[in-house]
Formats: structure tokens, C-alpha cells, sequence
């Protein structure tokens, strides 16, 4: 006869946490479908957007980023237990979490000191994952910057042209006002 280390809020809290993990997998990995469904449609298939424009959208991305973990962190640095207990409020339908460290060994297991290493290591290591990202974005922008620049010139060049034309059209005299034009040049 075995007797758990748990109780049964402790075990209740448990499978809610594992509910909660498999709903952020699947957040992530529909996020990253969306991602590379994004990818191949819009950049490589139709080509709405360019390379360097989406390297572009990745650095702001990035940025933003940053900026929220940033803010999470001050936040939590200013009062972890509160945040703490505010992201529980929003997770979990019930009070399972509520745990009695004097009693209770899933809280002994894992002090609060624990979620807060925990905590901030996902706040590094996002960070650090936004910088490599915005790192190799930028790279491939710097990388690419006289191919676009030669392309930007093409353009207005192009543009230019097209312009010069329309004014030249501008000044000349529809068809039938050139024949009476024509005309009467040849009767003086």
C-alpha cells in the first residue's frame, strides 16, 4: 500500500498546471504555423512583402519584445509576490494553488524563491532570443544594403523617367489638334 506525497490539493493543482502547459504548447506551436505560414505566403509565395521588409517587422518585433519583458520585470521587481499571485488568479479557475507551506510538500518543493529563478531565467533567455533575432535581422539588412540601394536607385530612375514622359504627353496636343496644327502651317 503506497501513500502519496501529495495530497489531494496539491494533486488537483498539479493536473491544472499540466493543463496549462499543454494550452501554451499549443498557443506556441499554432503561433509558430502561423509564423511560417506567414513566411511562405506572404514573402516567398505572393510576395507582398520583401525580405529586407520582413527582417525589418522581426527587429521591431524584437524591440517590442524586450520591451514587455522589461516591464514584467520591473513589475516583478517591485513586487514578484503580487504579480505572482495575480498570474494564479488569472490561470487557474479555482484557490488549488493557495498552498499551506507548513503543510503542504509541493510549496516545501518549490519555495517561492525557486518561481522567481524561474521567472527570470524565462526573462533572459526570451531576451536573449529577441536579440538573436534582431541581431540576424540586422545583419542581413546590412548584409543587403547595396543590392537595395541599388534597387532604390533603379526606381527613381524609373519613376523619374515615367514622369518626364507623362510631362511630354502633357504638352502634346491631341491627335486631331495636331492635324488642324498641321493644317494651318501649310496654308500660310
Amino acid at each position: 500500500d503506497s501513500v502519496s506525497l501529495f495530497n489531494a490539493r496539491e494533486t488537483a493543482h498539479l493536473a491544472d498546471v499540466k493543463t496549462l502547459f499543454k494550452r501554451v504548447y499549443f498557443i506556441q506551436e499554432a503561433a509558430l504555423f502561423y509564423i511560417l505560414g506567414f513566411i511562405a505566403l506572404v514573402v516567398v509565395w505572393r510576395r507582398e512583402l520583401s525580405v529586407r521588409a520582413f527582417a525589418s517587422l522581426l527587429i521591431k518585433a524584437s524591440v517590442f519584445t524586450i520591451a514587455v519583458v522589461a516591464a514584467l520585470g520591473v513589475a516583478a521587481s517591485t513586487g514578484f509576490d503580487r504579480l505572482w499571485e495575480r498570474f494564479h488568479f488569472l490561470a487557474f479557475a479555482n484557490d488549488f494553488w493557495q498552498l499551506n507551506p507548513a503543510r503542504d510538500h509541493l510549496i516545501q518543493m518549490f519555495p517561492d524563491q525557486f518561481w522567481l529563478d524561474v521567472s527570470l531565467a524565462i526573462g533572459i533567455v526570451t531576451i536573449a532570443e529577441a536579440l538573436l533575432i534582431m541581431s540576424l535581422s540586422a545583419a542581413y539588412l546590412y548584409a543587403t544594403r547595396e543590392e537595395a540601394q541599388a534597387e532604390d536607385d533603379t526606381a527613381e530612375r524609373q519613376e523619374a523617367e515615367n514622369k518626364r514622359k507623362e510631362r511630354w504627353q502633357r504638352l502634346e496636343a491631341p491627335p486631331h489638334q495636331r492635324r488642324l496644327w498641321r493644317f494651318g502651317s501649310r496654308s500660310q
